[in-house]
């Protein structure tokens, strides 16, 4: 059906539907066949892959990715004028990410052609489930893998919070997202019910995960330190929905009786169509009074037992232990309500049995997460 449509247009889009963790295809319903009803020169596939293999990460994902992207081109005759475009689910969005971060390097001809770069409720900086799905799975010692397990153990170690492959998007943040051509938009889902007491997120990944924008701090014992505001660098807005479908509709199924009504009510739908067709599209942000946040800190290059401790906004003093996650990157974080949903600041103090010469004020903020890396070189 798709490739009749190339016949009577001038340009087409090639639009990759890349499912999260524990999933298929069918996590879309029938998005790919209502994104060719709304513009027949929109040609999308979905991208599966090994998710639930315990010896494959995102990175593995990441480069089948790219084959897959070149032979799908190539067997729809992809056109001098025909763009490309990702739509991703949760960590979906991680594998286009490290693709994108690959593609710019090695594959440029590619690259210049992505248009579109869409992820739905993508767990950038972390997800509650994988440390459900590792309590649950992944009981057994790391060379013993579970069969039944929908999930694999290194994808669920990479999006615990914390983990040197959420790091390694947060540094890389400007090389990935920050371009001339590609139009980002990053939608998260948040549940009818939002308040303190049973968080902000669509059930599964909190805002301040699902959105990509974040306050960072880059620390070193000698050299000068480097803070930064990454906000409003990728268009993020929030959608009642959950992550996958409850008693709200899932953020990324579509269903069949969208593709027979004149009009599909669901609620992310409407922002992808936009986003899909027109250059200028910008939603405008829902903040919607966020106030839970996230703090994560790295220390690089440290084979000693480091301790922090924060001084929250309100006065409230927490000591975080960094657990190793390589030779040369250990990692502690922790989460909060704030008063209210503007930035304020708090204190960390850093040790190494005494207070190590750094000492510095970052910034938080609801629906946002911040991170602090203190290299010790």
């Amino acid at each position: 059906m798709s490739f009749a449509y190339a016949q009577t247009c001038a340009s087409r889009n090639h639009i990759f539907l890349i499912h999260g963790i524990g999933g298929t295809e069918k996590t879309f319903g029938e998005m790919d066949h209502y994104l060719e009803k709304v513009n027949p020169c929109n040609v999308a596939t979905f991208f599966n892959y090994a998710t639930g293999d315990s010896s494959q990460s995102t990175y593995n994902f990441s480069d089948s990715l790219d084959g897959f992207i070149q032979q799908t081109l190539a067997r729809n005759s992809f056109g001098p004028e025909d763009r490309i475009s990702f739509i991703m689910h949760s960590q979906g969005g991680l594998i286009g990410s490290l693709w994108l971060l690959n593609a710019k390097v090695f594959h440029p001809e590619i690259y210049a052609k992505v248009d579109s770069f869409i992820t739905l409720s993508t767990p950038f900086y972390g997800s509650k489930i994988a440390r459900f799905g590792r309590q649950f799975f992944f009981t057994t010692p790391a060379d013993l893998d579970n069969p039944l397990a929908p999930m694999g153990r290194i994808e669920l170690q990479e999006m615990s919070y914390g983990s040197p492959t959420i790091h390694a998007i947060q540094s890389n943040f400007d090389n990935i997202f920050q371009n001339n051509h590609i139009r980002f938009l990053a939608i998260g889902g948040v549940k009818t019910i939002s308040s303190p007491v049973v968080g902000e997120g669509d059930t599964t990944v909190t805002v301040y995960s699902s959105n990509p924008n974040h306050y960072s701090a880059d620390l070193s014992i000698n050299g000068e330190d480097k803070f930064q505001r990454r906000l409003f660098v990728v268009p993020f807005t929030t959608v009642e929905a959950t992550h996958i479908p409850t008693s709200l509709p899932g953020i990324a199924r579509i269903d069949k009786d969208c593709l027979e009504k004149e009009r599909c009510d669901h609620p992310t739908i409407g922002h992808i169509v936009n986003q899909l067709k027109k250059p200028g599209y910008r939603p405008a942000p829902q903040n919607n009074g966020f106030k839970k946040y996230r703090l994560h800190l790295y220390v690089k290059n440290s084979k000693n037992q480091i301790t922090a401790m924060i001084t929250k906004p309100d006065g409230g003093k927490v000591k975080l232990f960094f657990v190793e996650k390589t030779d040369q990157l250990m990692s502690s974080f922790f989460h909060d309500y704030a008063a209210n949903s503007q930035p304020s600041e708090m204190m960390v103090e850093f040790f190494m049995g005494k207070k190590l010469p750094k000492k510095t004020k970052v910034t938080v903020q609801g629906g946002f997460s911040t991170f602090v890396t203190f290299d010790l070189n």
